[in-house]
């Protein structure tokens, strides 16, 4: 499948806005316990334009392949 290059500043901007939506999210939105340390979120590590997907219907993003993910500790490092 070949897909045309995006032109619309407009929809590049609703995109890119998606986009760090989701990050903030994954830092900030999902505390979570793992080997009985607390952390405040997730770090993607592999974002690129592989991992991010638009549904051009619905105008959503939604990123993928979490399999590099790592963890943020309470002071901001990543594990």
């Amino acid at each position: 499948i070949r897909f045309r290059p995006i032109q619309s500043l407009k929809v590049l901007g609703c995109i890119t806005y998606q986009l760090l939506i989701a990050l903030c999210n994954l830092k900030y939105a999902l505390p979570h316990r793992f080997n009985s340390q607390s952390y405040i979120g997730f770090s993607h590590n592999d974002l690129r334009l592989d991992n991010i997907l638009v549904d051009s219907e619905k105008g959503e993003l939604v990123l993928c392949d979490y399999e590099q993910v790592g963890h943020y500790t309470t002071d901001h490092r990543i594990q």
